[in-house]
């Protein structure tokens, strides 16, 4: 019976490119968590039919972000003027930019300006529809159900910008394009 010798090189050869991919997969795992956890967005915000209101909206991943990664959490930094002083005002996002009135696709909550009139706070968002759509990042999914994501996902993706508006009794008063996790 004839043996190899070349074994022993071939199973070297095998360890060794397990080894530089295990590696190269932890390295991307890692630049991914480090490119994620640097992306805030910052939407600056126009007054809508001269409401007077103006500012930004800036969005973070609060904490972890590992966890910002798997939607859990999300913070917005709102910084606006012009506002009616002491009124709660309603945060959502929709497609498309502020000039075409798209469909509505997120709510994130409300926020109260002070008695004059100014918005300085920051608002914690656990939605994991509307961590996605901010960040530009998929919500978890059932495996089931991933293929049939995959199509609507990579339409919004294509689609690119939406805008944040600060609505108060439903209309606007701000609108700020942007293009999710940008």
């Amino acid at each position: 019976m004839r043996t190899r010798k070349w074994a022993p090189l071939g199973l070297a050869s095998v360890l060794a490119f397990m080894s530089v991919a295990a590696v190269s997969a932890q390295e991307q795992e890692q630049e991914k968590q480090e490119d994620y956890s640097q992306k805030d967005i910052t939407i600056r915000l126009e007054a809508v039919e001269g409401s007077g209101a103006s500012g930004t909206a800036t969005v973070r991943f609060a904490g972890d972000p590992a966890a910002a990664e798997t939607g859990e959490k999300v913070e917005v930094a709102y910084d606006l003027t012009g506002l009616e002083p002491a009124t709660s005002y309603s945060v959502v996002i929709h497609d498309g930019a502020c000039a075409t009135g798209t469909t509505r696709i997120a709510d994130l909550g409300s926020v109260d300006s002070d008695e004059n009139g100014q918005l300085r706070t920051t608002a914690e968002v656990e939605s994991q529809e509307a961590v996605a759509i901010l960040t530009g990042r998929d919500r978890p999914m059932e495996a089931e159900e991933e293929e049939q994501q995959e199509e609507e996902r990579q339409q919004m993706a294509r689609a690119g910008v939406r805008h944040l508006q600060l609505q108060l009794n439903g209309q606007a008063v701000a609108c700020g394009n942007f293009e999710p996790g940008a």
